[in-house]
């Protein structure tokens, strides 16, 4: 087997059709295999991908997740085990993971990016990703649809400093050596397996190759486990990344803050406002985790003034270093 495709579903229905018809149009040289991940959906998610396992049972594998209907769950978390429990059952040399709601737009694409892989020049290379195109729904319609990485970056390889310090490669893109699969931080990522960390515990093993053909569509729908939130839960989320990317590579520190400064500043503007209903779920998550920049951001107004003159002293001092550094590597 060479390839083991990782795709997962929520209360999707809708984009079934499109994604897996994307996937079994790919004309690829290798024997791969789907294996699709239902987070226990209830719109009629899981009868729609079985008539797909009917049709091609050699290909596709369906695995259904418990879901008590009486729970509430963290989006984000459930998503991470779905993924993880996929990757439990990957019997190809690669594998390449994406969401329900997506697709692709070139049948050549895993030919393309396993090419690259299997080219002895490229041993070095743990994964190849590619450009993709954000497209833009409104009332259900498509209109308008840009390209995420800007065509100035070339073709070329990147190793972890590189790519972490200025881009960003959606997981969607990628395609990866399975023997990573072993050598992941499992405890550090358990709960927050999700893009941003997805590509980056993946690059701690090898360079990236990066292909600037657009070879797939993340659609933005409005109603994703991301886009869906409000700005506070979505700014929390990132900060999470923030701690969770540190603890997996600590010596890139100064590079993940100014990664992640965008949101840390949205936490410091809004650190007044931070802590209510909806983010307490949130907070308890970050303590149990010790997920530290959270934490403090959503507590500001309950810190002694000792501590709110040290968090506003240390924000300043990050501000003044991030965009120094900005300008000096001219990011």
């Amino acid at each position: 087997m060479k390839l083991s495709i990782l795709l997962t579903f929520y209360n999707q229905k809708e984009y079934v059709d499109s994604v897996l018809n994307s996937i079994l149009s790919q004309k690829i040289n290798y024997k791969y295999e789907i294996l699709v991940g239902d987070d226990g959906s209830t719109d009629g998610t899981k009868e729609k991908v079985l008539e797909y396992v009917s049709k091609y049972p050699d290909i596709i594998n369906l695995y259904v997740m418990k879901r008590d209907m009486n729970k509430k769950y963290e989006a984000g978390i459930r998503a991470s085990k779905n993924r993880l429990n996929l990757l439990k059952h990957v019997r190809g040399e690669y594998f390449t993971f994406f969401d329900g709601d997506d697709y692709i737009c070139d049948d050549k694409r895993f030919q393309k990016e396993i090419d690259i892989l299997e080219n002895p020049e490229n041993i070095d290379c743990i994964a190849c990703a590619h450009n993709m195109f954000l497209e833009y729904y409104r009332n259900g319609r498509a209109i308008k649809r840009e390209y995420v990485i800007d065509a100035s970056v070339k073709e070329q390889k990147f190793d972890i400093k590189s790519y972490w310090e200025k881009y960003y490669f959606s997981a969607a893109t990628i395609v990866c050596r399975s023997s990573v699969i072993s050598k992941l931080p499992y405890r550090k990522i358990k709960l927050f397996f999700n893009d941003n960390i997805m590509t980056f515990s993946m690059l701690q093993y090898g360079k990236l190759y990066y292909l600037p053909e657009a070879m797939f569509v993340y659609r933005q729908t409005g109603d994703g486990i991301w886009t869906g939130q409000s700005m506070d839960i979505s700014m929390l989320r990132n900060s999470f990344g923030y701690d969770i990317a540190n603890k997996i590579n600590p010596k890139l520190r100064i590079i993940t803050l100014v990664r992640f400064f965008n949101d840390l500043s949205y936490l410091y503007n809004n650190r007044h406002n931070l802590y209510s209903e909806k983010t307490k779920p949130y907070y308890k998550f970050a303590v149990k985790y010790e997920l530290k920049e959270s934490c403090k951001w959503i507590l500001y107004d309950r810190s002694n003034i000792l501590k709110k003159l040290y968090l506003n002293v240390e924000y300043a001092i990050r501000y003044l270093f991030v965009n120094t550094y900005k300008i000096l590597k001219g990011i």
